[in-house]
């Protein structure tokens, strides 16, 4: 993939980054949309608040990047970490960020 980052911060590419987001609170989801929206090199291919159904979804499309919530309500966040990793679902390199 080749890839460059420019003086405005964006990366360019081919085709844009494609990410999974699973998240189950409505305002951060709103607010990825909406940052998402402005730029052009990202696309969400979904999003769901289930770490199963994020399971579901790594499978079936492939991201190139996973925004997860740790702290999911039902099946947390270290459940589909873990999961990705026991099944070799997808390659991975695991970055941690904590807010609030």
């Amino acid at each position: 993939m080749n890839m460059s980052l420019e003086r405005d911060g964006t990366m360019t590419n081919d085709k844009p980054l494609k990410i999974l987001l699973i998240e189950d609170d409505a305002t951060d989801c709103r607010n990825f949309l909406d940052c998402a929206s402005k730029r052009t090199d990202i696309t969400f291919i979904g999003m769901t608040p289930s770490s199963d159904e994020g399971l579901r979804l790594v499978k079936t499309h492939l991201p190139e990047c996973v925004i997860l919530d740790l702290e999911l309500s039902r099946s947390g966040g270290y459940f589909f970490l873990f999961s990705c990793f026991i099944r070799a679902i997808i390659p991975m390199t695991t970055s941690i960020a904590k807010t609030k």
